[in-house]
């Protein structure tokens, strides 16, 4: 007896190559497949890290908008965003969807034109209230905040890597905390053992000099 495997189908804006991204590198590889189908859902054909061949990928082939865009054309491109998704979760028919990084709101209001009715898991890995403080338009700024506490709380599930990303969910959004699942992110320790057996393309100098590394992105919300 067969048994009917589950379609899991992740969704992200693009693979370019940054901590979310690896996250779901690591994702893709680690499911089992004799239980799931994997799907990817990305916007923009930004591939700068390699996707299992076994994972079925869609994509928009959109454009990515310079964060410069004016207020009405971001509107535009949202509702865009979502009409699109619909379209590839209609097509691809998942049992399950996981938004990784950005796309909770889009996937929310994309569930509402789908034929079948996936469950919805989000994740969340900054602290979204802080993050939209820094968004110049006031308009804009109390739709982002509106739409997290409209749609979010609708999931089934909301994954953060940490407890303080669950305080402040709840706390500012009013997500109830019995729907968030505090699961930190992954690491392959296979491949960080192989790496640091292989050893560093550049060693440092025996200067006896104490050095502090920062491995990341130079962003304001890294807050180097």
């Amino acid at each position: 007896m067969t048994t009917k495997k589950i379609k899991l189908l992740f969704l992200i804006h693009d693979l370019r190559g940054r901590g979310a991204e690896r996250f779901l590198a690591t994702l893709l590889t680690r499911f089992d497949r004799k239980k799931y189908h994997l799907g990817l859902f990305v916007y923009h054909d930004t591939f700068a890290m390699s996707v299992p061949a076994d994972v079925e990928t869609l994509s928009a082939h959109l454009k990515a908008e310079p964060a410069s865009s004016g207020l009405l054309r971001k509107f535009i491109m949202f509702f865009v965003k979502v009409r699109v998704l619909a379209k590839a979760l209609n097509a691809y028919q998942p049992d399950v969807v996981l938004s990784v990084a950005g796309t909770n709101i889009a996937l929310m209001l994309a569930r509402h034109f789908c034929q079948g009715r996936p469950k919805i898991i989000l994740s969340e890995h900054t602290l979204p209230f802080i993050d939209n403080m820094h968004v110049g338009n006031q308009l804009e700024r109390f739709f982002l905040n509106k739409a997290i506490s409209t749609t979010v709380p609708r999931s089934e599930m909301v994954i953060v890597p940490s407890q303080g990303v669950s305080d402040h969910l709840s706390s500012n959004y009013g997500i109830p905390a019995q729907k968030i699942k505090v699961i930190p992110n992954p690491v392959d320790i296979e491949q960080i053992r192989k790496a640091a057996a292989a050893g560093p393309d550049f060693p440092f100098p025996r200067d006896g000099n104490f050095r502090i590394g920062f491995l990341g992105g130079f962003t304001r919300e890294k807050n180097v």
